[in-house]
């Protein structure tokens, strides 16, 4: 039985957060085994694609399944009200119509609302500013004097691909995160010309990549004290110092926090940029942004062309933005601060509400 359904979309395509992010560099670090559809296959051109290939994955399932016909695009949900009567949700959006529909999912993610750093100034630079994930489309980096603010994933996938064509980079960290190469398992040559055999090493990579995280969670990540957390951390921390030139800046670049502390960095081109001389870490807490660049707590002025934010993203604004309500009361005010769902999938006194990547699911 066909069940009627539509997706709502704010964005003028579909794609989610590999639609948004288009900055240089921009790739899954989960493997592309892993991140995708058991269901629907695909020849990956690596281990972790790009982001015009992800993103080409998902428009060929759409393709593929007929989703199309059923999405809106370019439309916002402005509210969404369960009615008592009637036993529908009423969903009001920015093109000013109410669609009824007997279950509500949120597919907002947690990834769509850019993080900004809090520092005094922010709007005042009076060159150009942008977030890794509101890249403008052709915008040439060539030759100038750019500030990466930022030194996570975002970071480290950006700045190789920007460091051969800028005049000079000013790279700000706040902390230090462990980085590790990926995980790349290619496909042996003696099965690749049989589509069979491909299938069965794809699904025993996927099979085998669920069974490491899960045993990397357990004995590694929550327990820091045990023998093999330390000797994975020490196995990277030496990879990550052979990867360095200087002293100084393995001081920098190598964190002192215990694996599993934050999220890791899958790179084996990060780190070798720093030793670039156009290239200057900067350690210092930034104090405030001024219309010609960056100044740090020490009184030292960075004058630069282009500030770039690769700050992450608000992952609870977008749950805590959910304008969900019944009888007057919201989701937002019914969770007082702090998201919660059963499973991570259902909250109670919303029926027939279900969240994907709810509260305390993927990203905690």
């Amino acid at each position: 039985r066909k069940i009627p359904f539509m997706i709502i979309e704010q964005g003028s395509s579909i794609g989610g957060t590999w639609w948004w992010n288009k900055y240089p560099g921009c790739a899954c670090d989960v493997p592309a085994y892993q991140y995708s559809f058991s269901f629907f296959k695909h020849e990956w051109s690596c281990p972790n694609p790009g982001q015009a290939e992800t993103l080409a994955y998902i428009e060929k399932l759409a393709d593929h399944y007929g989703l199309h016909e059923h999405i809106k695009l370019d439309t916002k949900v402005t509210e969404c009200v369960f009615d008592d009567e009637y036993q529908v949700w009423m969903v009001s959006t920015s093109k000013k119509e109410t669609i009824t529909c007997s279950h509500l999912v949120s597919a907002i993610g947690a990834l769509n609302i850019p993080k900004y750093p809090d520092i005094p100034g922010i709007d005042d630079f009076a060159g150009d500013s942008m977030h890794t994930s509101r890249w403008p489309i052709g915008y040439d980096l060539t030759g100038k004097r750019v500030a990466v603010v930022g030194t996570g994933c975002s970071a480290a996938q950006l700045i190789p691909s920007i460091v051969g064509k800028v005049r000079e980079l000013f790279v700000f960290q706040r902390s230090a995160g462990l980085v590790f190469p990926p995980l790349c398992i290619q496909t042996p040559k003696s099965i690749q010309g049989n589509d069979q055999l491909k299938y069965m090493w794809n699904l025993f990579l996927r099979c085998l990549g669920f069974i490491m995280g899960d045993l990397t969670v357990k004995y590694i990540y929550t327990t820091t004290s045990n023998f093999l957390t330390r000797v994975v951390q020490d196995a990277i921390v030496k990879d990550m110092s052979n990867q360095i030139d200087s002293e100084e800046l393995r001081q920098k670049l190598i964190p002192k926090e215990a694996l599993g502390t934050k999220r890791g960095i899958l790179r084996d081109d990060y780190l070798p940029c720093f030793n670039n001389p156009k290239v200057k870490l900067v350690n210092q807490k930034i104090s405030c942004i001024t219309q010609t660049g960056i100044e740090t707590n020490d009184a030292t002025s960075y004058s630069v062309d282009t500030v770039i934010y690769a700050t992450g993203f608000d992952s609870l604004g977008s749950m805590k933005n959910l304008c969900i309500s019944r009888n007057g009361k919201t989701l937002t005010k019914s969770w007082n601060n702090c998201p919660n769902a059963y499973n991570g999938v259902m909250c109670p006194g919303f029926p027939n509400f279900f969240i994907l990547l709810g509260p305390n699911t993927v990203l905690g």
